[in-house]
């Protein structure tokens, strides 16, 4: 959904090195990149959008591959 905190786990593929970390989704617009709330089209978030928690997505951008994980869903307040 739109405007909430999606927590990942984030494993880089090319390296394995992995992290935890919390990003905001939010409409195009209300983006604010230095505290990580992207819009939803972001190739960062894109392959978020509709994902349940436990769910595993692949992200792919120019730093490289990820296999992503989502562990908790909140929405913003």
């Amino acid at each position: 959904g739109m405007y909430c905190w999606v927590k990942i786990i984030e494993e880089n593929i090319a390296n394995a090195k992995t992290q935890e970390k919390t990003i905001g989704l939010v409409p195009l617009g209300a983006q604010d990149l230095k505290n990580k709330i992207y819009s939803y089209n972001a190739p960062v978030v894109a392959p978020l959008m509709g994902a349940k928690v436990g769910e595993e997505r692949i992200i792919k951008i120019p730093m490289g591959t990820f296999k992503t994980k989502v562990l908790d869903i909140q929405k913003m307040r």
